[in-house]
């Protein structure tokens, strides 16, 4: 299993890249981004909880849901096949925002 740490700082990469190709309008790219990031979500979920890490990034997690929100907001134009997608970010965000909690 993977450092809890090392997952956290994934999960930011992976929601970087995400954002990037958003911007760019890649859909395509973003649709194969997503579950990558649903999944890393899954691996996190799949951790005990390490209370001084949480600790640390319990700060952070407002500001990137919000950054995942408004990445949902700016996807949902996008092509149909993509709105399956936006799905799981959203369901990314909830475990997030229930792992947090």
């Amino acid at each position: 299993m993977r450092d809890p740490q090392e997952t956290w700082d994934l999960l930011a990469h992976q929601l970087n890249a995400l954002e990037s190709l958003a911007e760019q309008e890649d859909w395509d790219a973003l649709r194969t981004q997503v579950e990558i990031f649903y999944e890393e979500v899954r691996n996190l979920m799949r951790q005990p909880p390490d209370v001084a890490l949480m600790q640390t990034w319990q700060p952070q997690v407002p500001e990137r849901l919000a950054r995942l929100q408004a990445l949902i907001d700016k996807s949902r134009h996008a092509k149909k096949d993509t709105q399956a997608q936006l799905l799981k970010m959203q369901r990314g965000q909830k475990l997030i925002r229930r792992y947090y909690q």
